[in-house]
């Protein structure tokens, strides 16, 4: 019983544990725990700069990302733009469908993906908004919208950790919605897609959080175990 903060952390991560590895969920939970800054850089193993990154653009990309933080964003993504049409980013600048008005959080999951396409500006249909905190380059394109446009990814980010671990209620550990709670505790995460899977199921959506774009961004998707993207 009691607050899953309070078990012992090998308990703690039980559910995740898999051919001596954890899986994602229970990973960010804990790690989140672990940590004591207001904000987490969260990056899988298979991520690495982009070529085309330079010191200066790692500098205004963290800084604008942190800005946008204090400003309420939750999550700040940071792949880069080019990885579109490459695993898990789908290009949905080509044509291709990828908006749904409603229908819950399956239909809505993959809106986000068209806010990296040149052209879209906020209206009844698209509740998206381009941001430029002070102090950070307008060179640094910036685009917000809410969870309800967008699946849970686990591509690169900034994360708002005093959000993702207590910013929801814990009265009853299975039924709460916290970002932390659902990695340690939704069904079982002893595959990393079930998380986000979990998320969906629970309809982040609903909880309308501050999601932000970085339109350039910093990170590329380089598969280290062999599997092709």
């Amino acid at each position: 019983g009691g607050h899953w903060l309070e078990k012992d952390p090998s308990e703690r991560m039980l559910r995740g544990w898999t051919v001596n590895r954890y899986t994602i969920g229970p990973t960010l939970a804990v790690g989140n725990d672990i940590m004591q800054s207001d904000y987490v850089l969260f990056l899988e193993k298979d991520w690495a700069l982009a070529d085309a990154v330079d010191a200066r653009d790692v500098k205004l990309q963290l800084l604008n990302a942190v800005m946008m933080a204090e400003r309420g964003a939750r999550v700040v993504r940071l792949r880069v733009g080019s990885d579109r049409g490459r695993s898990g980013f789908k290009d949905c600048c080509d044509g291709r469908l990828c908006w749904s008005a409603g229908g819950g959080m399956w239909a809505t999951q993959t809106n986000w993906f068209t806010y990296y396409c040149d052209g879209v500006t906020a209206s009844s249909a698209h509740q998206v908004a381009d941001c430029h905190p002070e102090f950070v380059s307008r060179d640094v394109g910036t685009r917000c919208f809410t969870s309800s446009d967008s699946n849970w990814s686990n591509n690169p980010a900034l994360l708002d950790r005093r959000w993702v671990m207590g910013d929801f209620d814990y009265d009853g550990i299975e039924e709460s919605d916290g970002v932390a709670t659902v990695g340690m505790w939704r069904e079982n995460q002893k595959e990393n897609g079930m998380f986000e899977v979990n998320m969906l199921n629970v309809d982040w959506g609903k909880w309308k959080a501050a999601v932000c774009i970085s339109l350039d961004g910093l990170f590329t998707h380089k598969e280290i175990d062999g599997r092709r993207l």
